[in-house]
C-alpha cells in the first residue's frame, strides 16, 4: 500500500515531465490537442458506459447468465475514460491500454480468479447453492429425495408466536 501512495504522490511530477518531454519534441500546439483531444474522447467513454453498462448487465441477470464479467469490463472502460480525462501522457497510457479488450479482458478474468466470489441458488425444491442460475436452473430431473424420517414437510419451520393487538 506505502507503494502505491508513493506513486499517487509522484504522478504529477512523472506527468509533468513528460508532458514537458512531448511539448520539447512535437511542439506546444500537438501537446495541447493531445490534451485535449484525450479529454474529449475520455468523457465520450464515460457517458457511454454509463447507463448503458447498468441496462446490460440487468439483461444478462434476467438471462440467467453471470453479469460480473460484462460488469468488470464496463468498469475498466470507464475507469479508461477518466484517465484520458485526467491531462498527461502517462494516464493517457494506461487509458489507452485498458481500451483494448484482450487487456480488459485479461484483466477482468484475473480479477475474477482472485475475487471470492458467493453465488447462491435458492431451488424449487428449498434447497440452497449449486451453480448460478441459467437457462436450465430448477430442481435436479429425477425423483424428489424422501424426507427424513418424522419430517412430512422439510420446508415449515417449526416455532411459537403470540399475537399482540393494539
Amino acid at each position: 500500500m506505502r507503494s502505491l501512495g508513493f506513486l499517487f504522490l509522484l504522478m504529477p511530477f512523472i506527468e509533468i515531465a513528460l508532458l514537458m518531454a512531448f511539448a520539447g519534441r512535437f511542439g506546444f500546439m500537438w501537446t495541447l490537442a493531445e490534451v485535449l483531444g484525450s479529454a474529449v474522447i475520455g468523457l465520450s467513454i464515460v457517458q457511454r458506459h454509463g447507463l448503458a453498462s447498468l441496462a446490460q448487465a440487468n439483461e444478462r441477470l434476467r438471462e440467467g447468465a453471470d453479469p460480473a464479467g460484462d460488469i468488470l469490463g464496463d468498469l475498466l472502460s470507464s475507469i479508461a475514460g477518466l484517465l484520458l480525462v485526467i491531462p498527461g501522457l502517462a494516464t493517457d497510457f494506461v487509458g489507452v491500454c485498458l481500451l483494448l479488450p484482450g487487456f480488459r479482458r485479461r484483466i477482468s478474468q484475473g480479477w475474477l480468479r482472485q475475487a471470492d466470489i458467493l453465488r447462491y441458488d435458492i431451488r424449487v425444491d428449498g434447497g440452497m447453492g449449486g451453480p448460478p442460475p441459467g437457462p436450465r436452473s430448477g430442481p435436479p430431473p429425477g425423483p424428489r429425495p424422501a424426507p427424513p424420517a418424522g419430517d412430512r414437510r422439510p420446508d415449515v419451520i417449526e416455532g411459537e408466536y403470540t399475537r399482540e393487538d393494539d
